[in-house]
């Protein structure tokens, strides 16, 4: 039998593929995403004034944007009923 060399736990919980910032400007293409000069990664909407996600390295910012458009659209629910 092979040694599964991804994870030590199997195929199934191998590590996710760490996205580019391309790649991420495409998925999320409603927002601007970059790299700032302090290594920092950004991220926020159009046109929104600051940015709202600041993280460390890219599969951070791919976590962070889902995260905050997922609260965002649960509090309009919320607001809404």
């Amino acid at each position: 039998m092979e040694r599964d060399t991804l994870s030590p736990f199997g195929p199934r919980h191998a590590r996710p593929t760490v996205p580019t910032l391309d790649e991420l400007r495409w998925e999320f293409h409603g927002w601007e995403c970059w790299k700032g000069i302090s290594g920092l990664y950004y991220a926020r909407p159009h046109g929104a004034p600051r940015s709202v996600v600041q993280v460390e390295d890219l599969l951070d910012l791919r976590d962070e944007i889902v995260r905050w458009i997922w609260r965002n659209e649960h509090e309009r629910q919320a607001r809404d009923t």
